[in-house]
C-alpha cells in the first residue's frame, strides 16, 4: 500500500533492486542526489499509478531508462539527469506530463519534434546538456507551457515565430547558446510573459518595445551580469526604458 518513497540526499549506491516494482500503488518516487548506477529496472514500468519521478543529480547513461517506462502513462513530473545521444521514443508517450526537466545532463542530438505532441507541459527544462540544432516549430503547440528553459546548450537558428503561440509562458530562458537572427514580434504578445533570458547569443537587430510593455516583464531579466558578458544576446536597445543600462561597456565572450 506504499505510495510515497523519497529516498533523496542518503548517498544510496548500487542498482535500484527489481522489487519495487511490487509497489503496484506507488505514486511518488524521488531518488535524487545519491550515487545509484547501473540501468532503472524494467519492472519499475509495472508501476502504472506513479505520477511523480524525480532522480536529479544521477547520472544515468544512454539506456538507463528502459522502454517500460513508456508504461508510465499517469506520470506527471519526471525530473532526472540524463546521459543519452537522443531521448527514447517511449517518451512521447506520456502525455500526462506537466513537469519535464532534464537538466545538467549530457544530452546531445537535436531538441525532437515530439515535444510537441506532450500537450499538458506547462514546465520544460533542458538546461546545460548538448543539445544542437533549431528549436523545433512544434514548440508553439504546448499551449499549457508557463517555464521553457533552454539555457547553457548548443541550440542554433533563430527563435520560431511560434512561441507567439504559447500565451500562458511566463518565463523564456534560451541563454548561452549559438541562436541568431531576431526576436519573433509575436512574442511582444504574451501577456504573461515576466522573464526573458537571452544573453551569450549571437542575435541581431533591436529589441522589441512591445516585449518591453508588457506588464509583468522585468527589465533586469534581460542580463544577469552586464560584465564580461554580450548584455542582451547581441541585441540593439531602442531606449534604456526597455533595456537596463550597464555601468561598463560588454566584453564580448567566445564560445567554444
Amino acid at each position: 500500500s506504499l505510495t510515497t518513497l523519497d529516498v533523496k540526499l542518503n548517498i544510496l549506491t548500487g542498482m535500484l533492486p527489481p522489487a519495487i516494482g511490487a509497489l503496484s500503488n506507488l505514486a511518488f518516487l524521488e531518488i535524487s542526489g545519491n550515487r545509484i548506477t547501473g540501468t532503472v529496472p524494467t519492472e519499475l514500468g509495472l508501476c502504472t499509478k506513479l505520477t511523480v519521478f524525480r532522480a536529479e543529480r544521477q547520472s544515468f547513461s544512454d539506456g538507463a531508462f528502459p522502454a517500460e517506462m513508456g508504461r508510465l502513462t499517469s506520470l506527471e513530473e519526471l525530473v532526472a539527469s540524463l546521459a543519452m545521444e537522443q531521448l527514447p521514443s517511449w517518451f512521447w508517450t506520456l502525455t500526462n506530463l506537466r513537469v519535464l526537466r532534464l537538466e545538467i545532463g549530457e544530452i546531445s542530438g537535436t531538441l525532437p519534434s515530439e515535444l510537441g505532441r506532450l500537450s499538458n507541459l506547462e514546465i520544460v527544462s533542458f538546461m546545460v546538456n548538448y543539445l544542437s540544432g533549431p528549436i523545433p516549430t512544434e514548440i508553439g503547440l504546448l499551449r499549457n507551457l508557463e517555464v521553457l528553459k533552454l539555457g547553457s546548450n548548443r541550440l542554433t537558428g533563430t527563435l520560431p515565430s511560434e512561441l507567439g503561440r504559447l500565451k500562458r509562458l511566463e518565463m523564456l530562458g534560451v541563454e548561452t547558446n549559438r541562436l541568431t537572427g531576431g526576436m519573433p514580434v509575436q512574442i511582444g504578445a504574451l501577456t504573461n510573459l515576466g522573464s526573458v533570458m537571452l544573453r551569450n547569443n549571437d542575435f541581431s537587430g533591436v529589441f522589441p518595445p512591445a516585449v518591453c510593455s508588457l506588464r509583468n516583464f522585468e527589465l533586469k531579466t534581460l542580463t544577469d551580469n552586464c560584465e564580461g558578458e554580450e548584455p542582451y544576446g547581441g541585441f540593439q536597445c531602442p531606449s534604456h526604458i526597455c533595456c537596463p543600462e550597464c555601468p561598463n561597456p560588454p566584453i564580448v565572450r567566445r564560445r567554444l
